[in-house]
Order: C-alpha cells, then structure tokens, then sequence
C-alpha cells in the first residue's frame, strides 16, 4: 500500500494513517511516496516540517520515499498522442495507493494538487517533458482543457 503525497499539505496524514492502522495493516506494508515530480527532493526538515508533520515524521521516516522522475520508472506504452508513459515503480508494485492531495490554485497551470499527484507527480521526466507543454497552445496560449 502507498500513501501519495504532493508535498504540501500535512492535514490528512495522521487520520489517514489512524485509519489504516485499524483495518489491521502492517506499517512495515505502507510506504508514504512524496511525488515531486521534476522538483528536487524536499529536506529531511522540510519533510517533517512542512509536509508530514513532527509526529508523524517521527513514526514514519523509515516508511517515506521520494520520488525521482530520472529513476525508477518503468515505460508502460505510448497515450494516443505518442507521449511515452514513465510510471514510479513503486506505484506499479502497490496493491493500493491512497492519494493525500487537494485542490489549489496554480500560478502557471491554473489548478495544483488532485489529478497533478500521477502527472508530473510520480512519472517520468520524458513524460512530463513532453507532457506538459501540452496545456499551452501556440495560437491561444494557455489551455484551460489540458490536463
């Protein structure tokens, strides 16, 4: 089982984890992955500070992994526009993955957190290479259907 993270929003961790621990599963059976997609991973601080929280932090840093979008991706196929699909193999080995995000406005692409945690959270970086571009269009600029 994994627990998705975007990296900014420690709220829902220790009711989440609660949760799990009452329908019996191991800690040693979940691992929490911090989706930064091209972003460097965050700080040992900024991991307990910002986006876990002190407590859960100190339960579960064992548990946590970070993503890298250069390492440990696995290539599933093309989407219809050939864009190839580099997926976080962690992600592909889970039995369940629990996603911990919200919705929040966006400088450049509008909306941040939901669909955001898989793409560009936990893929590739060819994916989000030639992902990514694709919500702006040349004639209008910015595409408010992409996504």
């Amino acid at each position: 089982m994994t627990i998705l993270d975007l990296m900014f929003n420690q709220e829902p961790f220790t009711p989440t984890l609660q949760s799990i621990s009452y329908l019996w599963v191991r800690n040693d059976d979940i691992r929490i992955l911090i989706a930064t997609g091209t972003h460097r991973a965050p700080t040992d601080e900024e991991l307990e500070k910002k986006i876990l929280s002190p407590n859960v932090y100190a339960q579960w840093k064992k548990y946590v992994l970070i993503h890298n979008c250069d390492e440990n991706c696995s290539f599933l196929g093309h989407t219809s526009q050939q864009t190839p699909i580099y997926l976080n193999d962690h992600i592909l080995h889970s039995c369940l993955v629990i996603p911990l995000t919200d919705s929040e406005y966006h400088y450049f692409a509008g909306q941040g957190g939901t669909v955001k945690s898989i793409c560009p959270g936990i893929i590739g970086r060819e994916t989000i290479r030639r992902n990514h571009p694709k919500m702006l269009i040349q004639i209008r600029g910015f595409d408010p259907n992409a996504g």
